[in-house]
């Protein structure tokens, strides 16, 4: 009779499911909190294979496209977990203590326990997710020994002295905001004496073999902030580069037993880049400040690099091309023979472009107040030439400015308020392609 009950209940659940719209039966995503973070698991049906370990989280969301994108095509899950860079161990035994409770929570799950990680920081988190890569509980001083958990280390707008610094076997992604104390590629390493330059530090590093990869973000503030739009920061390129890092370092098969040994990639084959750190620079003016720009670069796979100036390490020739374009077009390359597109459009009010506190985005709630300001829209690739108009709550003081893939027109206020209309006209890529128009709206109150 049991037998029998179980598989009428099990017959009924089945109709259920099948009743269900095929999206939520494919919406398989599982949220909760393991240790002391807040975890996301995206393929909730398949097996894990990495955990990605954001010590950010109010800068990097987990449903920042991206950074999700990855975790999907990676099976991994998602840790936001605030790390401190004055305990590396203590920070190291809270992401164990959270694996282990994903262990214990899906027993069904015995990967869990022994994932490789990717570690995230921004600023001081930073140094606390490269510091805590370099503690014994994830990665042995001995690069051939056990354990050796680290994927990755990507820090946001900070590099810093040992023992602030991952494994030198271990790749490493510094993103540079140029000219920022922290971050910039002139400014030298905090508290380090003598004193050396973020870029001259990293390059040194690379000499010894430690596969760093460094990238300048033009038109960034510190946190990489697209013009100082807050919490809009730009992953497009770390998501490039953790892909191609990971394609060719995760294990194949989930960790069942005990964490897999991650190979040292000291000296890894991949691609060299020189470059040359120029600036600051006039183009920025019509955003205020200046900026420093990565110059002269050549890149090749490491056996034919040939270049006698000091060198970062690229994982492959995919990231190389896109490092390249995106260092010195300051937006990733679009894809080919794909039109001019806007990637994002935004009114900042009032008269200092810097400040972007209050910025609003045309496609979000809210509206911006009628008065002076601007509006920025960023395109896919950088522009030499376009023209606007402006109806509604809003009026255009001049032509547009164009500084790269942005361009900005100068507001001042309206004769009435509600909607307006901004009208981008002959709006030209640089490198070829026919002249586009644009039509955006928005509102002001």
């Amino acid at each position: 009779m049991r037998t029998w009950t179980s598989k009428l209940r099990a017959l009924l659940l089945a109709l259920l499911a099948a009743a269900q719209p095929a999206a939520a039966q494919a919406e398989r995503i599982w949220r909760g909190r393991l240790g002391e973070a807040q975890a996301l698991i995206v393929n909730f049906d398949r097996p894990l294979r990495a955990a990605f370990v954001n010590a950010s989280a109010n800068v990097l969301r987990d449903d920042d496209p991206s950074w999700r994108a990855l975790a999907e095509k990676y099976d991994a899950v998602i840790l936001n977990l605030p790390l401190d860079w004055n305990v590396q161990d203590k920070s190291a035994q809270k992401i164990l203590d959270a694996l282990a409770a994903g262990a214990r929570r899906f027993p069904e799950r015995p990967e869990f326990a022994h994932l490789p990680v990717v570690l995230f920081g921004f600023s001081a988190s930073a140094a606390a997710a490269a510091r805590t890569a370099s503690s014994p509980l994830l990665s042995n001083p001995d690069e051939s020994r056990a354990p050796q958990r680290v994927l990755a280390v990507v820090g946001l707008d900070e590099i810093d002295r040992p023992p602030f610094t991952p494994p030198l076997w271990t790749p490493h992604l510094f993103l540079s905001d140029p000219g920022d104390f922290y971050g910039g590629l002139k400014t030298n390493v905090q508290d380090l004496s003598p004193a050396i330059s973020h870029d001259a530090y990293a390059k040194a590093r690379a000499r010894d073999g430690a596969p760093i990869t460094v990238a300048a973000q033009l038109g960034h503030w510190h946190g990489g902030a697209h013009y100082a739009y807050r919490n809009r920061v730009d992953y497009s390129f770390m998501a490039l580069w953790l892909d191609e890092t990971l394609a060719a370092r995760l294990p194949g098969a989930p960790p069942k037993d005990g964490p897999a040994l991650l190979p040292s990639w000291r000296n890894h084959a991949g691609w060299l880049a020189a470059y040359d750190v120029e600036g600051p620079q006039a183009p920025r003016a019509p955003l205020g400040g200046d900026d420093e720009r990565m110059a002269a670069i050549v890149a090749a796979p490491r056996e034919k690099f040939a270049d006698p100036r000091d060198f970062v390490w690229l994982p492959g020739e995919r990231a190389a091309r896109a490092w390249r374009y995106y260092v010195e077009n300051a937006v990733m390359p679009p894809a080919p023979g794909a039109p001019l597109a806007v990637l994002d459009a935004f009114v900042r009010p009032g008269g200092d472009l810097k400040k972007g506190q209050l910025d609003l985005r045309l496609s979000e709630p809210g509206r911006p107040p009628c008065g002076e300001g601007a509006l920025f829209v960023l395109f896919d690739r950088p522009i030499t030439a376009g023209e606007a108009a402006v109806e509604g709550g809003f009026s255009a003081r001049g032509a547009p400015k164009i500084w790269k893939n942005v361009m900005i027109v100068e507001l001042e206020a309206g004769a009435r308020r509600g909607p307006t209309r901004f009208s981008l006209r002959k709006v030209t890529p640089e490198g070829g392609g026919a002249p586009a128009d644009f039509d955006l709206s928005g509102a002001c109150q």
